[in-house]
């Protein structure tokens, strides 16, 4: 088991109470049939990158017919940052986690598809400098 194969079901595993057991073998797409939904598995996965200093691409985000494994083994193929990077970096990816917090608490409480769409849009806005920092982070490599 690779390291994002634990961190992936220890995160994931949070999200759930005792009862639930996950293995390198759960499906992605099945953790999704109760509390937890997409907007928690992105942000599993902004904690990851966080955690390991990666740049995961948009098109893995929906990969949901893999299992953690088959996941965590894509992962392994990502570039992670150096030392020097990673403060800024990290400056970036606070942002981004502080923008998604506001996001699921407006998310939570949203009435209607307008709503959500106008979230979304703010949240893009609000968090597009933080990306475009992490972008050249990972290019300058």
């Amino acid at each position: 088991m690779n390291k994002y194969t634990y961190a992936l079901i220890n995160i994931v595993g949070s999200y759930f109470d005792e009862a639930v057991a996950l293995s390198p073998g759960t499906v992605i797409e099945e953790l999704f049939d109760g509390d937890f939904d997409e907007t928690d598995w992105m942000e599993v996965l902004m904690q990851l990158q966080m955690l390991y200093g990666i740049n995961i691409p948009d098109e893995m985000t929906d990969e949901h017919s893999m299992t953690l494994l088959e996941f965590s083994e894509e992962l392994t193929g990502l570039n992670e940052l150096p030392p020097e990077d990673y403060p800024e970096f990290f400056e970036a990816c606070l942002h981004i986690l502080e923008e998604w917090s506001e996001f699921r608490e407006g998310f939570d409480e949203a009435g209607s598809e307008e709503d959500i769409e106008k979230l979304t849009s703010s949240f893009e806005e609000n968090t597009a400098e933080a990306y475009g920092k992490i972008d050249a982070i990972f290019e300058k490599k």
